[in-house]
């Protein structure tokens, strides 16, 4: 299971770990999940942008389409 911070959440874990009130157990799995980066896996989703990849997929379908339908789904 993928562990991630929301929005919401960041900062009151950097509130928490700022002020060591964070319990030693919870803390070590935060610093591991910190250091393989699954912290910041929301971060783009969170500041609109889109990977490229997706992007170049998304235009593909999208040129696909119809003039009359792809007006619909824009």
């Amino acid at each position: 299971m993928k562990s991630v911070r929301s929005a919401v959440n960041k900062p009151y874990i950097n509130h928490f770990d700022q002020g060591g009130l964070i319990h030693d157990t919870v803390y070590k799995f935060y610093l591991n999940r910190k250091r393989k980066g699954s912290l910041s896996t929301l971060d783009d989703v969170e500041n609109g942008s889109v990977p490229d990849d997706l992007q170049a997929i998304s235009t593909a379908i999208l040129e696909n389409f119809v003039l009359g339908y792809r007006k619909s789904y824009l």
